[in-house]
Protein backbone atom coordinates (compact mmCIF):
# COMPACT_ATOMS: atom_id res chain seq x y z
CA UNK A 1 0.00 0.00 0.00
CA UNK A 2 1.13 3.21 -1.13
CA UNK A 3 2.24 5.98 1.79
CA UNK A 4 0.91 9.25 1.22
CA UNK A 5 2.83 11.75 3.65
CA UNK A 6 1.77 13.84 6.21
CA UNK A 7 1.47 17.21 4.10
CA UNK A 8 -0.59 16.35 1.45
CA UNK A 9 -3.37 14.14 3.74
CA UNK A 10 -3.53 17.59 5.29
CA UNK A 11 -3.81 19.27 1.88
CA UNK A 12 -6.87 17.08 0.94
CA UNK A 13 -8.67 17.00 4.24
CA UNK A 14 -8.82 20.90 4.76
CA UNK A 15 -9.81 20.86 1.08
CA UNK A 16 -12.74 18.36 1.41
CA UNK A 17 -13.38 19.83 4.75
CA UNK A 18 -14.26 23.16 3.28
CA UNK A 19 -16.03 22.27 0.06
CA UNK A 20 -19.20 22.71 1.87
CA UNK A 21 -18.68 26.01 3.62
CA UNK A 22 -20.67 27.70 0.72
CA UNK A 23 -24.13 27.80 -1.13
CA UNK A 24 -25.48 27.84 -4.38
CA UNK A 25 -29.33 28.59 -5.63
CA UNK A 26 -30.11 24.98 -6.68
CA UNK A 27 -32.77 23.49 -8.96
CA UNK A 28 -34.93 20.71 -6.63
CA UNK A 29 -36.37 17.36 -7.81
CA UNK A 30 -39.56 16.75 -5.68
CA UNK A 31 -40.22 13.06 -5.45
CA UNK A 32 -42.14 10.66 -3.46
CA UNK A 33 -40.37 8.46 -1.58
CA UNK A 34 -40.81 5.45 -3.62
CA UNK A 35 -38.97 5.90 -6.24
CA UNK A 36 -41.44 8.12 -8.31
CA UNK A 37 -40.63 11.91 -9.63
CA UNK A 38 -43.80 14.43 -8.86
CA UNK A 39 -41.61 17.46 -10.60
CA UNK A 40 -37.92 18.31 -11.07
CA UNK A 41 -36.16 21.32 -12.42
CA UNK A 42 -38.28 23.16 -9.68
CA UNK A 43 -36.24 26.54 -8.63
CA UNK A 44 -38.83 27.96 -6.21
CA UNK A 45 -41.85 26.73 -3.85
CA UNK A 46 -44.60 29.12 -4.07
CA UNK A 47 -46.47 29.11 -0.95
CA UNK A 48 -50.11 29.78 -0.13
CA UNK A 49 -50.90 33.55 0.29
CA UNK A 50 -53.68 32.02 3.33
CA UNK A 51 -50.00 31.30 5.27
CA UNK A 52 -50.61 32.32 8.88
CA UNK A 53 -48.08 34.27 11.70
CA UNK A 54 -48.87 35.00 15.01
CA UNK A 55 -46.47 36.85 17.10
CA UNK A 56 -47.08 35.47 20.87
CA UNK A 57 -47.92 38.42 23.05
CA UNK A 58 -46.92 40.86 20.74
CA UNK A 59 -50.56 43.03 21.88
CA UNK A 60 -52.65 43.99 19.07
CA UNK A 61 -52.14 47.89 18.95
CA UNK A 62 -49.04 48.05 21.26
CA UNK A 63 -45.53 48.96 19.27
CA UNK A 64 -42.87 46.66 20.10
CA UNK A 65 -40.22 47.85 21.90
CA UNK A 66 -36.30 48.13 20.90
CA UNK A 67 -34.57 44.90 22.38
CA UNK A 68 -37.21 42.71 22.80
CA UNK A 69 -37.37 39.08 22.06
CA UNK A 70 -40.50 38.03 20.25
CA UNK A 71 -42.00 34.50 18.90
CA UNK A 72 -43.34 33.82 15.77
CA UNK A 73 -45.18 30.74 14.68
CA UNK A 74 -45.93 30.10 11.18
CA UNK A 75 -47.99 27.66 8.95
CA UNK A 76 -47.92 27.29 5.46
CA UNK A 77 -48.83 24.75 2.39
CA UNK A 78 -46.89 25.17 -0.97
CA UNK A 79 -49.23 25.97 -3.75
CA UNK A 80 -47.03 25.84 -6.98
CA UNK A 81 -43.43 25.46 -8.38
CA UNK A 82 -41.56 27.91 -10.20
CA UNK A 83 -39.38 26.07 -13.21
CA UNK A 84 -41.87 22.92 -12.81
CA UNK A 85 -44.81 22.05 -12.26
CA UNK A 86 -47.19 18.74 -10.71
CA UNK A 87 -50.79 18.25 -11.31
CA UNK A 88 -50.88 16.14 -8.50
CA UNK A 89 -49.70 19.26 -5.98
CA UNK A 90 -52.43 19.77 -2.94
CA UNK A 91 -54.84 17.29 -5.37
CA UNK A 92 -57.09 14.83 -2.90
CA UNK A 93 -54.85 11.85 -1.34
CA UNK A 94 -56.93 9.14 -2.38
CA UNK A 95 -56.54 10.29 -6.00
CA UNK A 96 -52.87 10.26 -6.15
CA UNK A 97 -52.40 13.73 -4.27
CA UNK A 98 -49.88 15.04 -1.78
CA UNK A 99 -48.84 18.30 -0.28
CA UNK A 100 -46.21 19.86 0.97
CA UNK A 101 -45.55 22.02 3.79
CA UNK A 102 -43.27 24.58 6.18
CA UNK A 103 -43.96 25.38 9.70
CA UNK A 104 -41.75 26.94 11.57
CA UNK A 105 -40.78 29.09 15.51
CA UNK A 106 -38.96 31.90 15.11
CA UNK A 107 -37.12 34.28 17.98
CA UNK A 108 -36.89 37.46 16.48
CA UNK A 109 -35.22 40.41 18.17
CA UNK A 110 -36.54 44.14 18.30
CA UNK A 111 -33.31 46.27 16.67
CA UNK A 112 -35.06 49.16 15.68
CA UNK A 113 -38.76 50.96 15.98
CA UNK A 114 -39.73 55.06 14.81
CA UNK A 115 -43.30 56.05 16.52
CA UNK A 116 -45.26 58.14 13.86
CA UNK A 117 -47.69 59.37 15.91
CA UNK A 118 -51.76 57.86 15.63
CA UNK A 119 -50.87 54.50 16.40
CA UNK A 120 -48.29 54.29 13.66
CA UNK A 121 -44.96 53.05 13.76
CA UNK A 122 -41.81 51.56 11.86
CA UNK A 123 -39.79 48.05 12.94
CA UNK A 124 -37.42 46.40 11.87
CA UNK A 125 -36.58 42.93 13.37
CA UNK A 126 -33.08 40.63 13.21
CA UNK A 127 -33.47 36.58 14.05
CA UNK A 128 -31.62 35.22 16.78
CA UNK A 129 -33.00 31.69 16.79
CA UNK A 130 -35.25 29.49 16.11
CA UNK A 131 -36.09 26.30 13.33
CA UNK A 132 -37.97 25.21 9.85
CA UNK A 133 -39.32 22.02 9.44
CA UNK A 134 -40.21 21.02 5.68
CA UNK A 135 -43.22 18.06 5.77
CA UNK A 136 -44.08 15.66 2.78
CA UNK A 137 -47.62 14.03 3.83
CA UNK A 138 -49.73 12.36 0.94
CA UNK A 139 -52.14 9.13 1.54
CA UNK A 140 -49.18 6.48 2.47
CA UNK A 141 -48.13 9.33 4.91
CA UNK A 142 -51.69 9.00 6.40
CA UNK A 143 -52.03 12.45 7.30
CA UNK A 144 -54.69 15.82 6.91
CA UNK A 145 -54.49 18.10 4.43
CA UNK A 146 -53.34 21.32 5.54
CA UNK A 147 -56.33 23.39 6.74
CA UNK A 148 -56.21 27.34 7.63
CA UNK A 149 -58.93 28.01 9.41
CA UNK A 150 -58.26 25.33 12.01
CA UNK A 151 -54.29 24.78 11.93
CA UNK A 152 -54.54 21.50 11.80
CA UNK A 153 -52.57 18.95 9.11
CA UNK A 154 -49.78 21.37 8.63
CA UNK A 155 -46.75 18.61 10.67
CA UNK A 156 -48.48 15.56 10.39
CA UNK A 157 -46.75 14.47 7.14
CA UNK A 158 -43.32 12.85 7.03
CA UNK A 159 -40.39 15.28 8.04
CA UNK A 160 -38.05 15.46 5.07
CA UNK A 161 -36.07 18.52 6.07
CA UNK A 162 -35.19 20.33 9.74
CA UNK A 163 -33.33 23.52 9.48
CA UNK A 164 -31.89 26.23 11.80
CA UNK A 165 -32.55 29.89 11.21
CA UNK A 166 -28.91 31.47 10.57
CA UNK A 167 -28.49 34.95 12.61
CA UNK A 168 -29.40 38.07 10.88
CA UNK A 169 -31.83 38.50 8.32
CA UNK A 170 -34.28 41.32 7.92
CA UNK A 171 -37.66 41.65 8.90
CA UNK A 172 -39.49 45.16 8.64
CA UNK A 173 -42.79 45.81 9.50
CA UNK A 174 -45.14 49.37 8.71
CA UNK A 175 -48.19 49.67 11.67
CA UNK A 176 -50.25 52.24 9.87
CA UNK A 177 -52.28 52.24 12.88
CA UNK A 178 -53.43 50.18 16.20
CA UNK A 179 -54.48 46.92 14.35
CA UNK A 180 -53.10 47.31 10.45
CA UNK A 181 -49.94 46.92 8.69
CA UNK A 182 -48.00 45.42 6.00
CA UNK A 183 -44.51 44.08 5.89
CA UNK A 184 -42.01 42.23 4.70
CA UNK A 185 -39.34 39.23 5.61
CA UNK A 186 -35.94 37.21 4.64
CA UNK A 187 -34.09 35.00 6.39
CA UNK A 188 -31.99 31.79 5.54
CA UNK A 189 -31.59 28.95 7.38
CA UNK A 190 -29.36 25.52 7.52
CA UNK A 191 -29.75 22.23 7.08
CA UNK A 192 -29.90 20.04 10.47
CA UNK A 193 -28.78 16.87 9.19
CA UNK A 194 -30.00 15.62 5.80
CA UNK A 195 -32.68 16.68 3.43
CA UNK A 196 -34.49 13.80 2.90
CA UNK A 197 -33.40 12.47 -1.11
CA UNK A 198 -36.03 10.12 -0.87
CA UNK A 199 -38.22 13.19 -1.27
CA UNK A 200 -36.24 16.44 -2.70
CA UNK A 201 -32.82 16.07 -4.19
CA UNK A 202 -30.72 18.16 -6.67
CA UNK A 203 -28.01 16.93 -9.00
CA UNK A 204 -26.00 20.02 -7.90
CA UNK A 205 -25.07 18.21 -4.48
CA UNK A 206 -26.60 17.76 -1.23
CA UNK A 207 -29.32 20.17 -0.19
CA UNK A 208 -27.64 22.49 2.60
CA UNK A 209 -30.34 25.36 2.92
CA UNK A 210 -33.57 27.18 2.37
CA UNK A 211 -34.23 30.76 2.02
CA UNK A 212 -37.48 32.41 3.01
CA UNK A 213 -38.99 35.24 1.89
CA UNK A 214 -42.33 36.95 2.44
CA UNK A 215 -44.67 39.43 2.66
CA UNK A 216 -47.33 39.76 5.67
CA UNK A 217 -50.31 41.94 6.41
CA UNK A 218 -52.49 42.96 9.52
CA UNK A 219 -54.98 42.37 10.05
CA UNK A 220 -55.04 38.68 8.47
CA UNK A 221 -57.98 38.35 6.80
CA UNK A 222 -58.13 34.75 4.67
CA UNK A 223 -55.04 33.96 6.65
CA UNK A 224 -57.46 33.85 10.14
CA UNK A 225 -56.73 30.55 12.39
CA UNK A 226 -57.14 29.38 15.96
CA UNK A 227 -54.09 27.50 16.20
CA UNK A 228 -50.74 26.65 15.24
CA UNK A 229 -48.84 23.08 14.48
CA UNK A 230 -52.46 21.28 15.36
CA UNK A 231 -50.99 17.86 15.12
CA UNK A 232 -52.98 15.08 13.73
CA UNK A 233 -53.57 11.98 16.07
CA UNK A 234 -51.66 9.70 13.36
CA UNK A 235 -48.64 12.25 13.34
CA UNK A 236 -45.28 10.99 12.45
CA UNK A 237 -43.71 13.42 14.88
CA UNK A 238 -44.14 16.29 16.87
CA UNK A 239 -41.63 18.12 16.54
CA UNK A 240 -43.96 21.17 17.17
CA UNK A 241 -46.61 21.47 19.97
CA UNK A 242 -50.16 22.48 18.92
CA UNK A 243 -50.45 26.54 20.09
CA UNK A 244 -53.95 28.11 20.48
CA UNK A 245 -54.04 31.52 19.41
CA UNK A 246 -54.76 34.11 22.22
CA UNK A 247 -56.39 37.52 22.67
CA UNK A 248 -52.67 39.02 23.11
CA UNK A 249 -51.34 37.50 20.51
CA UNK A 250 -50.70 39.49 16.71
CA UNK A 251 -52.08 37.05 13.75
CA UNK A 252 -50.80 37.88 10.76
CA UNK A 253 -51.53 36.81 7.13
CA UNK A 254 -47.99 35.93 5.51
CA UNK A 255 -47.41 35.04 1.68
CA UNK A 256 -43.80 33.19 1.60
CA UNK A 257 -41.50 31.23 -0.92
CA UNK A 258 -38.98 29.84 -0.70
CA UNK A 259 -35.65 28.25 -2.81
CA UNK A 260 -32.76 26.14 -1.76
CA UNK A 261 -28.99 26.28 -1.30
CA UNK A 262 -26.61 22.86 -2.15
CA UNK A 263 -22.81 22.82 -1.26
CA UNK A 264 -20.33 24.04 -3.92
CA UNK A 265 -16.81 24.79 -3.53
CA UNK A 266 -15.47 27.95 -3.06
CA UNK A 267 -12.37 28.71 -5.79
CA UNK A 268 -9.64 28.79 -3.13
CA UNK A 269 -11.01 25.17 -2.52
CA UNK A 270 -10.61 24.53 -5.80
CA UNK A 271 -6.56 25.43 -5.67
CA UNK A 272 -6.18 23.66 -2.71
CA UNK A 273 -7.46 20.20 -3.81
CA UNK A 274 -6.00 20.47 -7.33
CA UNK A 275 -2.59 20.99 -5.09
CA UNK A 276 -3.17 18.27 -2.87
CA UNK A 277 -3.88 15.77 -5.76
CA UNK A 278 -0.90 17.14 -7.83
CA UNK A 279 1.66 16.41 -4.90
CA UNK A 280 -0.23 13.00 -4.37
CA UNK A 281 0.36 12.87 -8.11
CA UNK A 282 4.37 13.52 -7.47
CA UNK A 283 4.38 11.12 -4.73
CA UNK A 284 2.84 7.94 -6.52
CA UNK A 285 5.37 8.93 -9.67
CA UNK A 286 8.10 8.87 -7.12
CA UNK A 287 7.37 5.44 -5.58
CA UNK A 288 6.80 3.88 -9.01
CA UNK A 289 10.28 5.04 -9.82
CA UNK A 290 11.39 3.94 -7.12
Amino acid sequence: MMRVNKWVQGLLAAGLATTLTTGALASITVKDGMGGTLASGVTEFDENSTGSGVIIGGGPGTPPVVGQIQDLLYQSNVVGFTGGSSSALNGSFASGGYELTLVAHLQLKVTNVALLGGGAFFATFSAVGGNAGLFFDNAAQGGLKSNTATGNGFDDGRLIGMFNVLPGGVSAFFGTGPTTGIGSASFSFQTVGMVDSNYLSSSTGAITGINFTSNQSLPAGTSQTTSFHNNAPNNWSDMYPTYVVGPNDVLLKVDGSNTFTTAVPEPSTYSLLLAGIGALGFLVRRRRSD
